[in-house]
């Protein structure tokens, strides 16, 4: 079963675990449930104006988009250049496509740094409006 961890950045820029989960499945339904807990535990007004952080799981944002749907929701630069070098590897391109391949995903790297900083200044910004 995955365990699901719901997370808040505090004023120092660091990531604190606010409620976990076991879910009984991976799926939009189950993961509804969860968040729905977790706005009944903390209430709706915890959850106005939040920025979510996810992976590349549709049922991820799925779910969200259903529970919350005025809150903003981004992809992990991680789990993106995962997804986009697993696609590179398992392509029959040449090397030479591969490597071209390569080059852009480091130009895609400063693009979702830049997107990263941005995330940081809107949750600072939310956080200060409050």
């Amino acid at each position: 079963m995955p365990l699901y961890t719901l997370a808040v950045v505090d004023q120092h820029g660091m990531g604190r675990p606010v409620i976990q989960a076991l879910v009984y499945r991976e799926d939009q339904t189950h993961l509804q449930m969860f968040l729905r807990c977790a706005v009944n535990w903390a209430g709706q007004d915890v959850f106005s104006r939040t920025v979510f952080l996810v992976d590349k799981a549709q049922a991820d944002i799925a779910a969200l988009q259903a529970v919350f749907h005025d809150n903003n929701i981004f992809l992990c630069r991680f789990h993106v250049v995962k997804a986009f070098v697993t696609e590179i590897r398992k392509s029959s391109l040449s090397t030479s496509q591969q490597e071209a391949l390569y080059k852009v995903r480091g130009a895609m790297l400063m693009l979702l740094l830049l997107q990263s900083l941005f995330s940081k200044y809107c949750i600072r910004m939310c956080n200060k409006s409050r």
